[in-house]
């Protein structure tokens, strides 16, 4: 029971224990601190994201009993919020807690990294992510029948599936061979059984447009990395729009998720009389289209004006297009907008939801450091790297059990909530000059017999603690 006590000052619950519930209050032993993020926000179907918990509880009171161990398995599911289609992220996690801090000044710091995975055929659209408590264990003893149902699944977040077109069907598989498709022109290459290609692949400018260069030996790889079995390519006659420029032209490669390595070399062709008015041509660039992020980003790449094309390396298949910037490129700018803190008020070790919103306003890709602080101390950080006109809204799930006002300033925004349970000043006071009422008694009114079941559900943690200490103990 004292660990019961601990998981649920520390865990990430979404509610705090009702006053009336127990006798015995967790928050008058133990003091804690959460902080709950995803390692993504918005992610593909099949791609692994992690969900990150870091606490600390300390032991404030010595427990009149204690334990060595406690261990927590559960699983997490996605609901999404239009269909209320669930899916399942980890089926699959565990806690252990050893030794429980149940003396005054005893500490427990926790750093879990769960990974999660939209599994194919998920909807695109977002996402509520649901963590459920599967089983609970102290010292061996099975203890989750006696944990309320409310705390066996709560919220942590949402997450948003992108939407990605369908790739094109792929061509015919060749046993021990890689089928490259470009433009309506087969070849094939012949690849060993970890992946590494067997020869050389020289394309120059297939059909004038594309080129494509890959050494020998490098490994070719599907998102299951297994060897590669086709590239396919194919004209992208309606590329998403560049808000800092114009696309020239666009391929769209196909399977998503393949990866190289090394990198392979690829040449697209441009026509000078094609091309916006005032571009310089030793300014145009490879980019590729991120549909997590629904944005261009630039590649590092070598403009051969006599030849009229563009020579990129490039590791993974997406879209890829040539660009044209409207302008010179401005420096990385950041904004910081949309501070929210929901709820402002709760009760010791309920979750408050911290969000803000980090747009780069400038020119050029760019990275951002932005930190939460609580009372000016640095709670949690993130690097985000964003392309020009990228914005990205992070969140995290905050949780004190020490009551009081908490400062909030994040990303140079500020605000604040509160932690405290209901004071008894929020009852209606008795007018002391009021005269008492002739009927009334001062002697205490009897308990209906039928209200022990009622006061026995109410005080079922003390309950099971005497239970526990006469058996155990005694």
């Amino acid at each position: 029971m004292a660990v019961l006590l601990f998981l649920m000052a520390c865990l990430p619950i979404t509610a705090p224990l009702p006053a009336a519930a127990i006798s015995l209050d967790p928050f008058d032993y133990f003091e804690g601190d959460y902080c709950i993020t995803f390692s993504d926000n918005e992610i593909q179907e099949d791609e692994v994201f992690y969900l990150e918990i870091d606490g600390q509880v300390e032991c404030i009171r010595d427990l009149p009993f204690g334990a060595d161990q406690a261990d927590v398995a559960g699983s997490i599911t996605a609901q999404h919020k239009e269909t209320g289609d669930v899916v399942v992220l980890n089926s699959d996690y565990s806690v252990t807690i050893q030794p429980v801090p149940d003396w005054e000044g005893d500490t427990f710091a926790m750093a879990l990294s769960i990974p999660l995975i939209l599994p194919t055929g998920s909807q695109p659209g977002e996402y509520e992510v649901i963590a459920h408590l599967e089983q609970a264990e102290v010292d061996d003893w099975d203890v989750t029948n006696l944990i309320p149902e409310n705390y066996c699944s709560y919220s942590i977040g949402t997450v948003t599936c992108a939407d990605i077109p369908e790739p094109p069907p792929p061509p015919v598989e060749i046993p021990g061979y890689i089928t490259l498709d470009i433009l309506g022109n087969s070849y094939e290459y012949e690849i060993w059984d970890d992946g590494s290609i067997a020869e050389c692949v020289n394309l120059n400018l297939v059909e004038g447009e594309i080129g494509l260069y890959i050494s020998s030996g490098t490994f070719c790889l599907d998102r299951h990395d297994e060897p590669l079995s086709y590239i396919s390519v194919h004209r992208e006659t309606d590329p998403p729009d560049y808000e800092a420029g114009s696309v020239i032209t666009a391929y769209k490669f196909a399977p998503r998720g393949a990866t190289f390595d090394p990198s392979l070399e690829l040449t697209l062709s441009y026509d000078a009389l094609n091309l916006p008015d005032e571009t310089a041509e030793e300014a145009l660039h490879i980019a590729y289209y991120d549909y997590s992020a629904q944005q261009w980003t630039a590649l590092k790449s070598e403009v051969d004006e006599r030849a009229k094309s563009v020579e990129a390396k490039v590791s993974h298949l997406s879209t890829f297009a040539i660009i044209a910037d409207s302008a010179p490129p401005a420096p990385a700018f950041f904004v910081t907008s949309d501070l929210n803190i929901d709820p402002a008020h709760v009760e010791p070790g309920q979750s408050v939801t911290i969000s803000v919103k980090v747009s780069n306003d400038g020119g050029t890709e760019g990275s951002y450091t932005l930190e939460l602080l609580i009372n000016d101390e640095r709670q949690n950080s993130w690097e985000i790297a964003l392309a020009p006109g990228g914005s990205k809204t992070v969140s995290c799930q905050i949780g004190k059990t020490r009551e009081g006002e908490y400062s909030v300033s994040m990303g140079g925004l500020s605000g604040k909530f509160s932690v405290g349970s209901v004071s008894s000043t929020d009852v209606p006071a008795v007018d002391s000059t009021q005269e008492p009422d002739q009927d009334s008694t001062t002697s205490p009114t009897p308990i209906p017999s039928d209200s022990l079941l009622s006061w026995l559900l109410e005080h079922w943690l003390l309950v099971v603690l005497l239970l526990y200490f006469a058996i155990f103990v005694l």
